[in-house]
């Protein structure tokens, strides 16, 4: 059972475009149990964002921590 992600309307699995709304279908590769609504959808993208935004800060820590041993050049004043 495959649901439009712009409507909600059930499509048929094999569908490009919802017969309701006339949206290009986008398919999400979820399990064989699980059902692709928008519930779903935007819970896969909440993880993905925020795994992302974890990623970010740690390279982000592990870049300013090597900027900051390299040597300033600032003649020594600090």
């Amino acid at each position: 059972m495959v649901f439009c992600l712009n409507c909600g309307n059930q499509i048929n699995e094999n569908a490009r475009y919802c017969a309701s709304c006339g949206a290009a279908l986008f398919m999400w590769s979820f399990g064989g149990s699980v059902n692709p609504n928008k519930k779903n959808y935007a819970r896969a993208m909440l993880i993905v964002f925020v795994t992302g935004l974890i990623l970010s800060i740690i390279f982000g820590a592990a870049l300013t921590s090597i900027i900051g041993e390299l040597p300033s050049g600032t003649g020594g004043y600090y």
